[in-house]
């Protein structure tokens, strides 16, 4: 089998994830690394010993021609390495989000299209057997016509603890951004619907060590009547940590009780759930392999759903909605909130 090769741009604590991900697929070849930081490329040598790959500049990594490139990196930095990628015709997997405004993340798809290469989005949570399965329970209409639902997303996240990204500590809309972001894509995904109308709260309690609001609360309604409760933070009082995302239907409900495991059907009616049988996956390894061999497949030709810089232009609207929606304190029409930047779907 001909490895595809792979330069991985950005080697911090999800780069670790990416560069064992991509060496262990028998598909690929990790051929360079790009990372300004020693000690992130210290640290990654420490903890993954048996990866031996050069660390270089970006100009000299893509001068190797590899055959698609990883970019885990701040967003910030996003277009002008797709852009670098495309002028040698490069496809590539970027980590969310896309960029921190619509016009930017606009821009990159549009570089990426017009050069004719594929743009991929690290929405590596549509790939966790939570989300495979809830997809298909709720579209396949196990629940009967789905009414509405609720998400609670409570975190302690120390933005200044060793090995974690320092940029949310300073960027805005952090949670949103950068967590959140995930949680509205899911919504997305798996009920298979776009969000007509939205309400959201964003803030930062007196305790945040962000300087942009860590604390989101929003009211989706779908275009098919489904409605959605969100609240989501990363500044929870530490030790305490809660995940549960719960869908009402018809015919039952659907609830998880952890990001990564614990799903359950309750027939409508019933006292007792029945527990939904998983594969067990390493949390954020898995989904991360799942996300990278679709996108191989995409690489390759072959049918694949990987999410496209095209669909996350969708999340990055809704996510970006909410701010908005926050800083107007009403109620937002999304399609007519994407008019205004210019875009239509």
């Amino acid at each position: 089998m001909n490895q595809l090769k792979v330069v991985l741009v950005g080697l911090g604590t999800r780069g670790r994830h990416w560069a064992r991900v991509i060496a262990e697929n028998p598909r690929a070849r990790l051929i360079a690394g790009v990372e300004p930081s020693v000690d992130s490329v210290s640290i990654l040598r420490e903890k993954l010993p048996t990866l031996d790959f050069p660390v270089l500049a970006l100009d000299e990594a893509l001068a190797l021609q590899p055959d698609l490139v990883v970019l885990s990196t701040p967003p910030a930095v996003h277009l002008e390495q797709i852009a670098a990628c495309a002028e040698r015709g490069l496809p590539v997997l970027c980590e969310k989000p896309l960029a921190l405004d619509f016009g930017t993340a606009r821009t990159c798809v549009e570089v990426a299209e017009k050069a004719g290469i594929l743009l991929g989005i690290g929405m590596n949570f549509r790939y966790l057997e939570t989300t495979r399965a809830s997809r298909e329970i709720i579209q396949g209409g196990r629940l009967g016509q789905i009414g509405f639902g609720r998400i609670n997303y409570w975190r302690h996240r120390d933005g200044r603890r060793p090995l974690l990204n320092k940029y949310p500590l300073t960027m805005e809309q952090p949670m949103l951004l950068e967590q959140s972001i995930h949680h509205l894509d899911l919504a997305r995904f798996i009920y298979g619907a776009e969000v007509k109308k939205l309400w959201a709260r964003t803030t930062n309690p007196p305790w945040s060590m962000y300087r942009s609001d860590a604390t989101v609360a929003a009211w989706l309604e779908f275009e098919n009547g489904f409605e959605l409760q969100y609240f989501g933070t990363w500044m929870g009082t530490p030790g305490k940590n809660e995940f549960q995302w719960r869908t009402d239907g018809s015919a039952g409900m659907l609830f998880q009780r952890d990001l990564f495991r614990g799903l359950e059907f309750w027939r409508a009616g019933a006292t007792e759930p029945e527990e939904i049988e998983l594969t067990p996956q390493e949390d954020f390894i898995d989904d991360t392999r799942g996300l990278f061999d679709d996108f191989l497949k995409a690489v390759c030709g072959e049918p694949s759903t990987y999410p496209s810089g095209r669909d996350h232009l969708k999340t990055m609207l809704l996510t970006l909605g909410c701010a908005e929606s926050s800083r107007q304190e009403r109620m937002l029409d999304l399609r007519a909130y994407g008019r205004q930047l210019g875009v239509e779907f």
